[in-house]
């Protein structure tokens, strides 16, 4: 019988793969294809790096090394052209100076795995090079530019924001944006303008408008109106939209004392759809469509003071007016449970009327 021999070396005491032996079958079928230096888009403001059509924030936590190494592995990963069977691939990116624009960053490929199923699995090594580019992420060049892409705007219905609301509002938007940042990098205020009861921000991501307009409308219960503008187009030719949301909260807060349809009510709650009232007429609790209290209109009364029980006997209650030390004798056909001697409530005054109602809880 002939003797089979190795078509390249000429080996013919071992068995052969396709006429060639392990070694040499090894050398013509290369686990993957020899991988192409790779380039690594980098933005120098935020890190981010793009990535098939997009820009992929980096791990919070990365130092810069750290996150041009996960740029690294991830496109090079991605573009591997396998030709056998692989089991694991190891990236080692080896950084010998500072980097920036134009470096050349060595990179080993450490490849586990067979040419043949007949074979026992190995390990190939690569070498390549990855090219790093710096640039700005289009969020980034927004923020950079100063060019808004969204205002949000914060109004309440019929009355300016009180101090406490635009404590809250601006405690909620810094909250909002930290969340947001590492997945969004245009969560930046380019602008706020707070003026006459009324709050404008100025941001380089509409994503992040919606985000807080939408925080800020679940804490108030508030109605949100999106309109969009279009400014121009772009060299590109791509259309320039500006977005404009407002967020619009209630004319009343909790505990106000409102006028509605010829009757008073204190503000005891107001949830994400309806409303609570105590009218003070009976003392009789009520819940109000918050739609519906938006449609009609609403006075928020400002003539108030605070009081002293002096005495209750029924249906007559003794009062004294702090405000200027005035006694008080006031009939109530209905006497709640919080008017007691020697405490405290608020004395409304409405059409020549005082009404009682208690003081808010802190």
């Amino acid at each position: 019988m002939a003797k089979r021999f190795c078509a390249v070396c000429g080996k013919s005491d071992t068995p052969l793969i396709n006429n060639l032996c392990p070694e040499c079958f090894k050398k013509e079928n290369r686990l993957i294809v020899s991988p192409e230096p790779v380039k690594i888009l980098l933005c120098r403001n935020c890190l981010s790096y793009f990535h098939k059509g997009k820009w992929i924030s980096p791990r919070s936590y990365a130092s810069i090394p750290g996150i041009i190494k996960d740029a690294i592995e991830t496109r090079v990963i991605s573009q591997l052209k396998k030709k056998g069977e692989v089991i694991d691939v190891d990236v080692h990116v080896s950084f010998q100076k500072d980097v920036d624009e134009g470096s050349e960053i060595p990179i080993e490929i450490k490849v586990k795995g067979r040419a043949h199923p007949s074979l026992p699995f190995y390990e190939e090594i690569y070498y390549t090079k990855a090219i790093l580019h710096l640039s700005l992420c289009p969020s980034c060049r927004t923020v950079v530019g100063g060019k808004e892409k969204a205002i949000l705007q914060i109004r309440a219905k019929e009355r300016p924001l009180s101090k406490r609301e635009v404590n809250i509002i601006n405690d909620l938007i810094k909250e909002e944006l930290e969340k947001l940042y590492d997945r969004d990098k245009g969560a930046v205020v380019l602008d706020i303008k707070e003026k006459k009861g009324r709050i404008d921000v100025y941001l380089a991501s509409l994503h992040a408008a919606r985000r807080l307009a939408h925080a800020i409308q679940l804490y108030f219960s508030g109605k949100i109106l999106e309109t969009q503008k279009i400014l121009g187009v772009s060299r590109t030719g791509k259309t320039i939209i500006r977005t404009t949301i407002r967020v619009l909260i209630p004319p009343f807060k909790k505990d106000d004392i409102i006028a509605w349809k010829d009757s008073v009510y204190k503000v005891l709650k107001i949830g994400k759809n309806s409303v609570k009232l105590l009218s003070l007429e009976n003392y009789s609790e009520r819940v109000v469509s918050l739609r519906r209290l938006y449609r009609e209109n609403i006075d928020i009364l400002e003539d108030t003071s605070v009081g002293l029980v002096m005495s209750v006997k029924p249906p007559n209650v003794l009062v004294l007016d702090l405000s200027n030390y005035e006694t008080l004798d006031i009939y109530l056909e209905k006497i709640p449970f919080w008017i007691e001697e020697n405490t405290s409530l608020k004395l409304v005054k409405w059409r020549g009327r005082i009404y009682l109602a208690p003081l808010a809880r802190r």
